[in-house]
């Protein structure tokens, strides 16, 4: 017998819903958590088509189209699935991808399918190796809706082997959320990034993936307390539920509550290496400095162990997220030719999933509005937000006389985030937040040295 892949119990409606839409065929994303003994799904999302699939319909209204199954946009799915693990909070990932087509052609695009599985995990695995270590499997989930009949055909496969061979999976719809926990936290960031001479041609991407490596490892190898205490690594983490009969509460999602834990990481301010230091030449150096909020969902049977490398992933993918966002936003800015002193980067919001108490998260520049999140969310999640369902409150836009100043003969693009005032000889970064706090992003500041 194959894995067990359990749906959140809403989905089976989304499916129901599919098959009333009459689309001959669509591809989308299954969002959910991993873990060694089964698969949760929390939420599936099909990819938009592509632009120019659009057509009119008899209304004059455009009218969107997906190619054929087997003639579906390789690079367009990859992307949709890039937007959307950004989206995701800690234990969260895109775990596979649906289907739905007629058999003829569902059968026809077995090979296509399966590539598109291997695509994704291919290009999502580059940013990974920062933030998703020691993954509990490597099997990926491929969900084939037949709307003819009306059959769910699961199966995984394994990424890390090339040639392996499908194996058959058990889908099953539950309500499992009932009894899982929420882990909080923020993260003060402070570190600097020398730039080598020789990598100053590489792209802004290319050198804060790099520069941030040392950091990320530091944040991976921290120390973990829940709410204040040092807890055996291989504990339940929320022990009450042991203790708690089954079957005796009101399961729906609508009547899920979740129990809250605040998580602060200690980190050595060095990696403790005892090699000689090295003289590098350096056309630049960054300085990334501020908080960051933190948060991530387990089920009712995670450890200590489980939270915290939930809370640790979901950092280091915010952190590296946001300086994505902000590479891009340069790389589509017209200004780029005229370099301005101050480049801002967004800040987290999180948004509600549904009638669930899980949430899923988005980045917001200061140039844009509610409405922006609320259409981007509506067309990468096929999430439908009122304003209500977005949390706003835990980071915020610098004010102007929080933002690090430019030095002489020196040129500063600055993030979203803010100059954090800790001393930073202290050993303990990270502090946890209960309640809405207002903590201000990182700063992300380019500092290029003159030649001499």
């Amino acid at each position: 017998m194959g894995r067990t892949v359990l749906a959140e119990e809403r989905l089976e409606n989304y499916i129901q819903q599919l098959y009333g839409e009459k689309q001959e065929c669509l591809v989308g994303l299954i969002i959910g958590q991993l873990t060694s003994q089964r698969d949760y799904v929390i939420h599936m999302a099909r990819t938009p088509p592509p632009e120019e699939e659009e057509d009119k319909d008899e209304t004059g209204k455009t009218k969107s189209s997906m190619p054929p199954l087997d003639k579906t946009s390789e690079h367009w799915v990859v992307t949709h699935a890039k937007q959307v693990v950004r989206m995701l909070p800690g234990s969260m990932d895109v775990i596979g991808i649906f289907a739905m087509a007629p058999p003829d052609m569902m059968q026809k695009a077995q090979a296509k399918l399966r590539q598109l599985i291997f695509a994704i995990h291919k290009a999502l695995s580059k940013a990974q190796n920062l933030y998703n270590r020691d993954p509990p499997t490597t099997d990926r989930v491929l969900l084939q809706i037949c709307n003819t009949t009306r059959k769910l055909t699961c199966r995984t496969f394994d990424v890390a082997d090339h040639k392996c061979t499908t194996k058959p999976a058990e889908w099953k719809f539950s309500s499992f959320l009932d009894g899982w926990s929420r882990v909080e936290t923020s993260l003060s960031v402070n570190t600097s990034i020398p730039v080598p001479i020789e990598k100053m041609s590489s792209d802004l991407e290319k050198q804060i993936h790099m520069g941030l490596a040392p950091f990320c490892d530091r944040i991976w190898n921290s120390l973990g307390t829940i709410d204040g205490q040092f807890c055996d690594v291989k504990r339940l983490l929320d022990t009450s539920s042991e203790t708690q009969k089954k079957g005796k509460r009101d399961k729906t999602s609508a009547n899920i509550s979740m129990k809250k834990f605040n998580v602060d990481l200690l980190m050595q301010m060095s990696s403790g290496s005892t090699t000689e230091p090295t003289v590098t030449s350096c056309g630049a150096t960054m300085l990334i400095r501020g908080r960051i909020v933190g948060r991530a969902f387990l089920p009712h049977k995670a450890t200590v162990e489980d939270a915290l490398k939930a809370i640790k992933t979901d950092l280091i993918r915010s952190l590296i997220s946001r300086c994505d966002l902000l590479c891009e936003d340069l790389l589509q800015s017209e200004e780029e030719q005229d370099p301005k002193i101050l480049y801002e980067t967004p800040v987290r919001i999180f948004t509600k999933l549904g009638s669930t108490p899980l949430t899923m998260c988005d980045y917001i520049f200061q140039d844009e509005k509610l409405q922006d999140v609320i259409d981007r969310n509506s067309e990468l999640m096929e999430l439908h937000l009122t304003d209500e369902q977005v949390e706003l409150d835990f980071e915020r836009i610098p004010e102007e006389n929080e933002l690090v100043k430019p030095e002489k003969r020196r040129r500063t693009v600055s993030g979203s985030f803010t100059e954090h005032k800790a001393s930073s000889q202290n050993s303990v970064i990270g502090v946890a937040i209960s309640g809405v706090v207002a903590i201000i992003g990182v700063v992300v500041s380019y500092l290029y040295f003159q030649q001499e």
